[in-house]
């Protein structure tokens, strides 16, 4: 699995755009997120980290490779917590506009 931190994650809205950024390449691949950390975990056995980071960058959300998983079996893994978040006045509490927004984003 391949890890990367997302500055821009920061809602349920933003991991549902991110999963079918990344579904589009690889429909299979697995996309788990940690709002708190702002990580997003991919596994793909289609796309390769560099056409991953290609097509979180063209979906909105620019990302930086944080883990292989190589490096991964190295650390425990820490529960994946998720956080809450707020609208802001500008859109969903990830700027998204009211008619993008999903019931997750309040």
């Amino acid at each position: 699995m391949l890890e990367f931190h997302i500055d821009r994650l920061s809602c349920g809205h933003c991991v549902n755009a991110i999963t079918t950024a990344i579904r589009a390449i690889d429909p299979q691949a697995i996309v788990t997120a940690d709002l708190n950390r702002k990580q997003v975990g991919i596994e793909s056995t289609r796309a390769s980290a560099q056409a991953l980071l290609q097509s979180l960058a063209q979906a909105g959300y620019p990302a930086v490779a944080t883990q292989t998983a190589a490096t991964r079996a190295e650390r425990p893994n820490g529960p994946a917590a998720q956080s809450e978040h707020r609208v802001q006045s500008s859109g969903g509490c990830c700027g998204a506009r009211a008619s993008q927004r999903r019931a997750y984003c309040v």
